[in-house]
């Protein structure tokens, strides 16, 4: 559950519900609620409406299942007081368990050690700067794209490094800085020297001081490397699959990574290709620090040995779980499992028996033997090592457990989807207010809680489009209310007839014909004829002739199909099938007035 606020400026809370059955873990898209007030009790209500009209329950059936709550870390979800997980367990649940979103530690932990160390403050600087430098000005980014073609690199442009809080989007204005990086040089040294104006000639020097400075080039390729590691670490976070049971395994990897970085003696990859070197990409780069270069290196060494022992007090910091509940799930990772049968003998039997004791009522309402939990982990424990090898660990599911053992241990793989559910982040309600942003626009602001929910369903939940299948569809769209449909019959040809034609009379046409015609939209084009009469042919200059003569003679044609349109359209609307969608205005929308021109719109 997350909050955000749309181009309305309203208060909206997204709700998703994490699920898992029999090994399948799925993320459901629940409703969308707007608040008038961003408090505790307004959130609380907004999280009641959204499960009562997106799940068709009320919130205390729910409770009966609710095993977590994972939130963005906001005080108002998590405040140990009043927040809205502690009114949830007072009110609904006592069992649920508080997860703060670790995609959101994540990011916490790194921005602790920008704010500590300017030399990545910097960083950050100069990424921003060069960004508007060429964001501004069609000119420079016209030109940089020529400069590009010169030293023969793909044709780029420094990216928002603003925005969204998420590492991999500063990773990306870091691969494209250093992926163009002799262009950048070439074109702001053009400007330097060339500029149309005295700021932009200031501007071009100041960035072109900074990007051939020896120390921020290596400090640069130093958080490239840093940064590499960080982002999958934060991109299995967002995952959808990501589960609590596997975070600690990510994060003590991260944190041995970092450990090395550390090491005066080690530098990633990315470092190692620029250290010591003069020039990168045929660029002579300054030494703006220490003239002595034994120095400087010193001096790199200490900065990035302090910004990598900060970062991993940090992570451990944010990523502190003293919940005994969250350590527990650790049985349903299982990459983590001992190496043999022998040292998992008594492998999860505490952790099991932390969890039933926790989730008793959860597991008693899902029919769940609560007594039969330890014998059955300990046979499913030797089935698993006896069949699967060690090594094929790494790609066994739960998914396939299931299926192969669901009948010898019923009771225990119940409350591994349990701990399944238990989700990790709450990235999900970010993507979810994306699509809301795409929705919702300034041209759109009026749209009505109801109808957003529908799109977002709509956006959110559809398949791909190549694996769509209309028919489902249009079969609810026919059986959701009478539809009138034409009736003319699909195997007889439809004549393509002149109106002047049709309206002529003494072609053997009668009225009731044209205006059950007239009802559904057409411009009696559809009307049967005499085949001499319906035979018109363009290279025809007697017909053309007659044509004429007959336009003549029936001046007002176009009059009279209006008319038998208003009378059948006036009949529709004393009967009550016409007049369009009374809730059309929900759509955020104001009506145009005449509504007949909308019902024959949805005839089309």
């Amino acid at each position: 559950m997350d909050g955000s606020t749309d181009i309305a400026v309203t208060e909206q809370e997204m709700v998703y519900v994490r699920t898992c059955k029999q090994g399948a873990v799925g993320v459901h898209f629940i409703g969308i609620v707007s608040t008038p007030k961003a408090d505790a009790d307004g959130v609380l209500n907004s999280l009641e409406k959204a499960i009562t009209n997106g799940l068709d329950i009320s919130f205390t059936d729910l409770g009966k299942k609710i095993v977590a709550m994972g939130t963005d870390g906001a005080a108002v979800m998590l405040g140990c007081n009043n927040g809205v997980v502690t009114k949830v367990q007072q009110k609904y649940a006592p069992s649920v368990v508080a997860i703060h979103c670790f995609a959101h530690r994540l990011e916490l932990a790194v921005k602790d050690v920008v704010n500590k160390h300017p030399r990545y403050a910097e960083l950050e600087t100069l990424l921003k700067n060069l960004f508007k430098f060429y964001k501004m000005s069609p000119l420079n980014r016209a030109n940089l794209k020529e400069a590009c073609k010169v030293v023969k690199k793909k044709q780029l442009v420094p990216t928002r490094l603003g925005g969204t809080r998420w590492l991999p989007h500063t990773l990306r204005a870091l691969q494209n800085l250093w992926e163009i990086y002799p262009a950048l040089v070439l074109h702001l040294s053009q400007v330097k020297k060339e500029g149309q104006s005295a700021d932009a000639k200031a501007k071009a020097s100041g960035l072109h001081k900074k990007l051939t400075s020896r120390f921020l080039v290596e400090f640069g390729h130093f958080v490239w490397d840093l940064l590499t590691s960080l982002s999958k670490l934060s991109l299995f976070l967002q995952s959808r699959d990501c589960s609590v049971a596997q975070v600690s395994d990510q994060l003590e990897a991260q944190l041995a990574l970092l450990a090395k970085y550390d090491d005066p003696e080690y530098c990633g990859p990315k470092l190692l290709k620029v250290r010591g070197e003069d020039q990168l990409d045929g660029v002579t780069l300054i030494d703006t620090g220490d003239p002595r270069q034994r120095g400087r290196r010193v001096q790199m060494e200490d900065i990035t040995g302090n910004i990598c022992q900060d970062l991993v007090d940090s992570l451990v910091r944010r990523f502190d779980m003293k919940s005994e509940i969250v350590k527990a799930t650790a049985i349903a990772d299982l990459k983590s499992w001992p190496a043999t049968y022998n040292e998992a003998k008594d492998f999860g039997d505490q952790e099991v028996g932390i969890l039933s004791s926790h989730f008793e009522a959860n597991l008693e309402h899902a029919e769940v033997d609560v007594d039969s939990l330890i014998p059955e982990w300990t046979m499913l424990k030797s089935a698993l090592y006896k069949r699967y090898p060690r090594s094929s660990f790494q790609k066994l599911t739960w998914l396939a457990i299931n299926n192969n053992f669901n009948t010898m241990a019923p009771n225990i793989l119940r409350l591994i989807d349990l701990v399944l559910t238990i989700p990790a982040t709450s990235t999900e309600a970010e993507r979810g207010f994306s699509a809301m942003k795409l929705v919702k626009t300034d041209r759109r602001n009026r749209l009505a809680e109801k109808s957003m929910n529908i799109q977002l369903r709509i956006a959110l939940l559809s398949p791909p489009e190549e694996e769509f299948q209309p028919l489902p569809a249009v079969e609810h769209w026919m059986k959701a209310c009478k539809r009138r449909v034409d009736s003319t019959p699909a195997s007889q040809p439809v004549m393509d007839i002149p109106k002047a034609a049709a309206g002529t009379e003494g072609v053997g046409v009668g009225t009731s014909q044209v205006e059950e015609d007239s009802s559904s939209g057409s411009d009696c084009s559809e009307m049967e004829m005499d085949d001499d009469e319906a035979e018109v042919t363009e290279d025809s200059e007697s017909d053309k002739g007659h044509q004429s003569e007959e336009d003549s003679v029936n001046p007002n044609v176009g009059g009279r199909e209006w008319e038998n349109f208003l009378e059948e359209e006036d009949s529709l609307q004393e009967d009550g099938t016409g007049g369009g969608d009374e809730d059309e205005d929900e759509d955020g929308y104001e009506e145009d007035g005449d509504s007949s021109f909308e019902e024959d719109d949805d005839d089309d």
